[in-house]
């Protein structure tokens, strides 16, 4: 919700996130998704700018949540589950090609 805070992620945590774990899924998760109806309109674009930026990246995806609320808490977790699953699938068939770079 707070452009600060996307900013960092682009010139910071993206890359130590990438330079310790380079090949894991990334999911981009906004949090305190309930704001949304106690603030301005200036706050909406957010999301929007964040999905560009999760692609750019190469995220699997960008998604907002409310803990609060619990609103779209589930789809992040299952989008977590689902990356999961498939980069343990591609390993697999590496792994039945005899070959592992990691």
């Amino acid at each position: 919700m707070d452009r600060k805070t996307l900013k960092s992620v682009k010139k910071f945590w993206f890359h130590e996130v990438r330079d310790s774990a380079p090949n894991i899924p990334l999911i981009l998760a906004g949090t305190k998704l309930d704001i949304y109806s106690t603030t301005s309109e200036d706050h909406k674009p957010v999301d929007y700018e964040a999905k560009i930026v999760a692609k750019k990246l190469g995220f699997e995806d960008s998604l907002e949540c409310s803990a609060l609320t619990q609103e779209n808490l589930k789809a992040i977790f299952d989008c977590a589950i689902m990356s999961c699953l498939r980069l343990d699938e591609e390993v697999e068939n590496v792994k039945k090609n005899k070959c592992v770079i990691f």
